[in-house]
């Protein structure tokens, strides 16, 4: 089964440490959220793509989303996408 890229993708090295808290988390059964944030060019996009493969293969159901500065004057506005149309259900 392919994985939809042009390109295979990249092998994972080097954050060993990272991948193990993420796994533990992943593997713990509770519900939550996980964010990972730093600075630009230091992997965090490739990292991000791995925990999602994982997480998914682990069964678990995932969502992405992103923090932009234009989104940031909007109530939840990273989050936007993943609420119901018209709001929460009773207010």
């Amino acid at each position: 089964m392919g994985t939809g890229l042009i390109m295979p993708a990249w092998r994972m090295t080097g954050r060993a440490a990272e991948l193990a808290q993420l796994d533990a988390a992943i593997g713990s059964g509770s519900p939550g959220g996980m964010m990972l944030a730093g600075p630009a060019g230091t992997g965090n996009t490739r990292l991000l793509r791995e925990v999602l493969h994982r997480a998914r293969r682990a069964g678990r159901d995932v969502a992405q989303v992103a923090a932009t500065r234009s989104a940031a004057a909007i109530p939840f506005g990273a989050v936007s996408g993943l609420l119901p149309p018209g709001g929460p259900a009773g207010g």
